[in-house]
């Protein structure tokens, strides 16, 4: 409004998404809904945090088992989501 110009960097001021653990639960149930298209049961949902709790206190020990800059929560995701697509509500339709 005042006329000057203002630019962005997409390299330094980008900061991806939300790796935060707070945010974990949420991302996790939209990870469910885009492999099985739908959200998971109650149990199912107990199941998933318990995983999500053993894999961060395992990646948190072991940081040189991370690929290069993944975060431990990114990781996480990624290995629900690799469980996700090999279940058999994923490969096989009934």
């Amino acid at each position: 409004a005042d006329g000057s110009e203002l630019t962005f960097d997409s390299t330094s001021d980008f900061r991806g998404p939300n790796d935060e653990v707070d945010a974990l639960p949420a991302k996790m149930i939209r990870v469910w809904q885009l492999a099985l298209c739908r959200r998971p049961s109650p149990d199912e949902l107990l199941s998933v945090v318990d995983f999500a709790s053993k894999q961060l206190a395992y990646l948190d020990g072991h940081r040189d088992r991370l690929p290069k800059d993944v975060s431990p929560v990114r990781q996480v995701l990624v290995n629900l989501a690799q469980v996700l697509i090999t279940s058999n509500e994923f490969l096989y339709v009934d």
